[in-house]
């Protein structure tokens, strides 16, 4: 009987994480998109030679793995760095439940590690990406869903959220010559911008619609006051996180004392999950445990900035 209970235990286990495997693979698919990358991870010739981007995608789940600590302590050493981003903007995406961490790029393979990762690891070289790129997408929402950003709830219809990313190199601020004529000898620095955006769904095609009623596809709408700004150098990559707006890493709090709750009639009315949430999480899907996929953006830059790729060095 022993025997019995403990096979359908690790029978149990295996279709959890199968599931928490399934929701990450769902996610990620169909992300980069709008723009022509190369698919696969970039090789480190290619991240020397040529800037831009690697996206990378981590299915993590709640757990810790085995020998590891516990995904608070990991992230709540990872938040004692300084982010190339502005406070304005982090509070911002923390009040709507997502956080953005700097890693070491020395260090991104041991934060890898330590980590619970179920499913196979995802990456994707974008280069220089000009044009709004999708690096992480909802399930698609049939009829209306309501989402929670930092300043309140917002109600949307018939489409997905997304995460979307551009980048380009532009010259550091600091050059190295102390001549502004010679752009040759100025630091490269990749700028990056990201933004949340409803993307709505596109008209169905199997619609019978008179001739010269044919209705556009709706274009993605950006929020804007999310926009997040960094100015990368390569030395350290960027982790954006899903998490709860009142989850605190490093010093967890008492819970607060309840005061007496007046008994509600009628049934529940669940919450609207944040921007997190909806984005980069299960939203509960596997009772008990909880997955979530963490966007790795790690950059690739140039020794120099030059306005013409053939200039000689000097």
């Amino acid at each position: 009987m022993r025997a019995e209970r403990g096979q359908l235990k690790v029978a149990a286990a295996r279709g959890m994480l199968a599931a928490l495997a399934v929701f990450g693979a769902l996610l990620v698919s169909g992300c980069a998109t709008n723009s022509q990358p190369k698919s696969g991870p970039a090789s480190p010739v290619v991240r020397e030679s040529m800037p831009g981007v690697e996206i990378s995608w981590w299915i993590v789940d709640d757990a810790p793995a085995e020998g590891q600590p516990p995904l608070g302590e990991t992230l709540a050493e990872l938040s004692k760095r300084s982010v190339p981003v502005s406070w304005e903007t982090l509070d911002a995406w923390r009040a709507g439940g997502l956080r953005v961490l700097a890693v070491p790029m020395e260090e991104l393979d041991a934060t890898r590690a330590k980590v619970h990762l179920v499913g196979p690891l995802q990456s994707q070289w974008l280069g220089e990406a000009a044009r709004w790129t999708d690096v992480a997408r909802s399930t698609p929402a049939s009829g209306s869903f309501t989402v929670s950003l930092d300043n309140g709830p917002i109600t949307l219809r018939d489409g997905r959220l997304g995460l979307s990313l551009r980048c380009w190199t532009t010259p550091d601020p600091a050059p190295i010559s102390a001549d502004p004529a010679k752009t040759d000898r100025m630091l490269a620095v990749l700028t990056v911008e990201i933004v949340p955006r409803y993307l709505p769904a596109p008209p169905d095609e199997t619609a019978l619609r008179l001739p010269g009623t044919d209705t556009p596809t709706p274009a993605p709408l950006p929020f804007d006051r999310l926009r997040l700004g960094a100015i990368l150098r390569g030395d350290e990559a960027l982790l954006i996180v899903p998490e709860s707006p009142d989850t605190e890493w490093a010093s967890p709090l008492p819970p607060p004392e309840r005061e007496p709750v007046v008994p509600h009639l009628g049934p529940q009315v669940p919450a609207a999950p944040n921007l997190g949430e909806a984005l980069l999480t299960d939203l509960g899907a596997v009772v008990g445990r909880r997955a979530r996929v963490f966007v790795v953006i790690q950059p690739s830059v140039p020794r120099q900035f030059r306005i013409l790729a053939n200039s000689n060095e000097n």
